[in-house]
């Protein structure tokens, strides 16, 4: 018969404050219920996809993050040519909305 192996470990005290959300983009403190960052612009929240205005910037924020990353030098040909062609193709299907109204 083998006697059973205890470990008494002790647990580090936990805070009693509330977690406080941050931004993804710059690391700074938002409140809960803000859908956009005050400090950078950036989506934050949950649910700001949803949103119908506020989600405007989060789904365009691709194609300028695209932009900027076919001119990084550590990108390669095959990568960078892929970029350029979906920001060629497919960020004026953004402007087409523009023209088209809903009554």
């Amino acid at each position: 018969m083998s006697t059973p192996i205890t470990k008494t470990t002790e647990l580090p005290e936990v805070s009693e404050q509330p977690a406080v959300p941050i931004c993804l983009a710059c690391c700074d403190p938002v409140e809960p219920l803000d859908t956009v960052c005050p400090h950078c612009g950036a989506a934050v929240g949950q649910l700001t996809p949803f949103l119908p205005y506020e989600s405007i910037r989060w789904s365009s924020d691709i194609w300028g993050r695209m932009w900027h990353q076919i001119w990084k030098p550590g990108c390669s040909f095959i990568s960078r040519g892929f970029r350029f062609l979906m920001v060629i193709v497919f960020a004026p299907v953004l402007l087409i909305g523009l023209l088209v109204r809903k009554k």
